[in-house]
């Protein structure tokens, strides 16, 4: 099981994968934990679910950054 909060960049920053892989020579590697058999820990449901309820703002908004970045690494998954 693997925490989804470890894929995502924490804080506000502009940091994302793209950045982080723009300089690499070789493609070979990059987002290889994309083609591992992940299952995450909370789920996407309960990322959500913690989203709107967690007890103090701050949280809130980690974990809806957390969303945000996963739903766009899935994105970036299907292409």
């Amino acid at each position: 099981m693997v925490n989804p909060a470890t894929l995502a960049f924490a804080g506000e920053s502009a940091k994302s994968w793209e950045k982080t892989y723009s300089a690499w020579c070789s493609d070979d590697f990059k987002y290889y934990w994309k083609r591992l058999p992940l299952s995450f820990y909370p789920t996407m449901a309960e990322l959500e679910h913690l989203a709107k309820t967690a007890d103090s703002p701050r949280i809130r908004a980690r974990y809806v950054r957390i969303l945000s970045q996963l739903e766009e690494f899935a994105e970036c998954a299907s292409k």
